[in-house]
């Protein structure tokens, strides 16, 4: 994110990328989201992997965050987020399955059984 530039983002999972959020916009908010070894190799960065690389991290709240560096800047309020958190066992829709991820993260919308295929 650029600066003057605002994300919302909500119940988010960003995992297996080169990093996971690079915003130097102020008043954005990441709540009860995800962070999870977004630690790929390549490309043209050679520092470490960081979950977070944010200039205001005001608005990050319930969210879960682990990986090689979690907080590059140190803005991210300890108290209402959880660091290095235990492994959250994605399936493969990358729904977490361990219970310490309850209300947090991504989760596949399903559709109502009367939307589905019937495929003979």
């Amino acid at each position: 994110m650029f600066e003057g530039s605002r994300a919302t983002v909500s119940k988010s999972t960003f995992t297996g990328n080169w990093n996971g959020v690079d915003d130097n916009g102020t008043e954005s908010t990441y709540v009860d989201t995800i962070f999870w070894k977004n630690t790929l190799r390549g490309g043209i960065s050679t520092g470490s992997r960081y979950e977070l690389d944010i200039t205001d991290g005001a608005g990050v709240r319930g969210s879960f965050i682990h990986g090689d560096v979690n907080d590059l800047r140190g803005t991210i309020n300890r108290d209402v987020n959880t660091l290095d958190p235990p492994d959250p066992r994605f399936d493969l829709e990358f729904t977490p399955r361990a219970s310490e991820y309850a209300g947090v993260g991504y989760r596949p919308v399903k559709r109502p059984a009367a939307q589905r295929t019937v495929r003979p």
